[in-house]
C-alpha cells in the first residue's frame, strides 16, 4: 500500500488509517516505548506519566522506556 502511494503520492502528503478497536484491544502490550523528537518532553512525560499509572499493574514488570531522538545517536534514553 505504501509502496503504490509513493509512485502516486506528488504532494508529500501522508496518511495511513487504521481500524483503532485492534490497536485498543492490544493495550498494553502493544506499546513498545514513549518518545520524544524534540521540543516534546513535556507531553513524552505526561503521556508515560498517564500510561503507567492506567497499565503500571498489569505490566508484570515489563519496562516501556521513555526515549528522546538525537540526530547524534539515534534514541536515548530521558534522564530522570
Amino acid at each position: 500500500m505504501l509502496h503504490v502511494q509513493a509512485r502516486h503520492n506528488y504532494n508529500g502528503y501522508n496518511e495511513v488509517l487504521v481500524n483503532s478497536s485492534f490497536w485498543t484491544h492490544q493495550l498494553p502490550h502493544i506499546i513498545e516505548a514513549f518518545a520524544d523528537f524534540g521540543g516534546g518532553e513535556y507531553a513524552a512525560r505526561e503521556a508515560h506519566r498517564a500510561f503507567y499509572d492506567r497499565y503500571g499493574s498489569v505490566l508484570n514488570g515489563r519496562g516501556v522506556p521513555l526515549l528522546r531522538w538525537t540526530s547524534e545517536g539515534g534514541f536515548r534514553p530521558m534522564d530522570g
